[in-house]
Formats: C-alpha cells, sequence, structure tokens
C-alpha cells in the first residue's frame, strides 16, 4: 500500500481509500458477513481510511459492526452530514436553509456517533456545499463547536458532482482538512487547480468515482 504523507488522526491516508457507499445495498442485494469481511479485507491490505455517509443506508452501521470486530489499528473513518429537502437539480444552488437547517449538522453528527459506534468522527464532511453559502453561518458554528468538543475530529467538503472547482474557495479557508470530488480519465478537472492547491495547503483531496 501507498500512502499520501497526509495525516489524520495520527495515522498517515492511504492511496487508496476503502468506499462504503455499497454497504447501502444499492447495487443489489446485500451480505452483511461479506461486506464486513471485505472491510477487514482492505484494512488488512493497508488501507487506513473508510468513507462512509449518513444518507447510505445502513452503511453506517456495517462500517462500525466491522470496525469492533477488527482487532488492529483503528482506521481513518469518514462520515458526510445528509443533506435534507427535495431532490437537487443538476447544477443548480440551493439555500443552506433547506438541505442543512438550523441543529441539523449537529443531529446528523449524533446519528453518525450511534450509528458507528464510537465517541469520535475522524473527518466529518458536509455532503453538499455551493458557494453561495459563504464560510460563515450556523451550520459552520455547528461544525466547529463539535470540533471544539472532541467529536469530530477533522472537518471536510464533499462538493457536488463535476464541480471541483466550487471547492477553491474552502481550500485556503483555513477550516477544512480535506476535499472530496469527482477524478477520473473523463473528468480529470480537479487535477488542473484543485488538486496542487490543496497539496500546497497540506489538505487531503479525497478522488471519488475513480472508476466513473
Amino acid at each position: 500500500m501507498q500512502y499520501s504523507g497526509i495525516e489524520l488522526s495520527g495515522r498517515p491516508l492511504s492511496k487508496i481509500g476503502f468506499g462504503a457507499m455499497g454497504f447501502a445495498g444499492w447495487f443489489g442485494e446485500l451480505d452483511e458477513s461479506a461486506a464486513v469481511h471485505s472491510l477487514h479485507h482492505a484494512l488488512d491490505a493497508g488501507v487506513t481510511l473508510v468513507d462512509t455517509a449518513r444518507a447510505y443506508g445502513r452503511s453506517e452501521s456495517i462500517v462500525g459492526q466491522a470496525l469492533r470486530s477488527w482487532s488492529g489499528e483503528q482506521p481513518v473513518v469518514a462520515t458526510k452530514v445528509e443533506p435534507l429537502g427535495p431532490p437537487r437539480r443538476w447544477g443548480v444552488p440551493v439555500p443552506v436553509e433547506e438541505v442543512f437547517p438550523r441543529g441539523h449538522v449537529r443531529a446528523s453528527a449524533e446519528r453518525s456517533l450511534r450509528e458507528l459506534g464510537t465517541d469520535h468522527i475522524d473527518l466529518l464532511q458536509l455532503h453538499l456545499w455551493w458557494p453561495t453559502w459563504g464560510l460563515e453561518g450556523y451550520w459552520m458554528d455547528e461544525l466547529l463547536g463539535m470540533r471544539e468538543e472532541g467529536l469530530v475530529r477533522h472537518l471536510g467538503v464533499s462538493v457536488p458532482d463535476h464541480r471541483s472547482d466550487l471547492a477553491l474557495p474552502l481550500v485556503g479557508s483555513g477550516a477544512f482538512d480535506s476535499i472530496q470530488t469527482i477524478v477520473n480519465i473523463f473528468d480529470p478537472l480537479a487535477l488542473d487547480v484543485l488538486a496542487p492547491m490543496c497539496r500546497e495547503h497540506g489538505i487531503a483531496l479525497l478522488a471519488r468515482c475513480v472508476l466513473d
């Protein structure tokens, strides 16, 4: 396994992470024992980052089950705050009050803590962000408050599909430790500007949909 040189929660991040979206069962019937075995197999191979989300059905619960039965060093566990509201239209900003109303960021994180069965979240990401929201507000206060309390150790943002450019203001803000966006051979735009900026600022770039 190769490692990125970036550490979260004191652990170096492996260049290959484990994406647990499949644990939602969206791709067919899910055998939980096989799911747990697959995560253990990845950890055995040196993977140190596991990515899930509140919106991924049973995923957090299965990840928690797998980690409780894992005897090795615990990986960095990343999850995401579930957006609310009607299905968003592609490429159209929505008001932050619709998707992350007051108190929802904390409530979603507390639910994640229960599902994962842990006393902290290594990396809590917003599952949506638009520059129209700015970088201040009650939702940001909730994120920073949980980090100050130790419930969350690091903060990140997962940006809308194919919009890696949206994350540029986040990189220099000093508030976030990671950015998640689509990166693959069909959509490599994040490698032009976002990736070099993340490297310059020591921010982890989490590439999703790498096999499209």
